[in-house]
């Protein structure tokens, strides 16, 4: 199941994961988001999943919109950035 965002006036599919993750982003766009919150709320407490799979929804995220609408705060997590 797909959701849809509209981006610079063009409709946008993201996965449901994907969506999610940007939602999380945007409503909170100055909260920087550490990898564990973002795993936290994707998945359950016994579901198991890769260490990189943030990174992967993140890229995914970058090619579909933009590359530098999430910043990457090294050490910390990632944030929406705002122009």
């Amino acid at each position: 199941m797909e959701k849809r965002v509209i981006y610079n006036n063009v409709a946008v599919e993201l996965g449901v994961k994907e969506f999610s993750i940007i939602c999380m982003l945007m409503k909170r766009p100055q909260k920087i988001f550490s990898k564990e919150e973002l795993e936290s709320s994707l998945y359950g407490w016994n579901e198991e999943i890769e260490s990189n799979v943030i990174e992967v929804y993140i890229s995914n995220l970058r090619k579909k919109l933009e590359k530098k609408i999430i910043k990457t705060i090294k050490y910390m997590g990632y944030k929406l950035e705002i122009s």
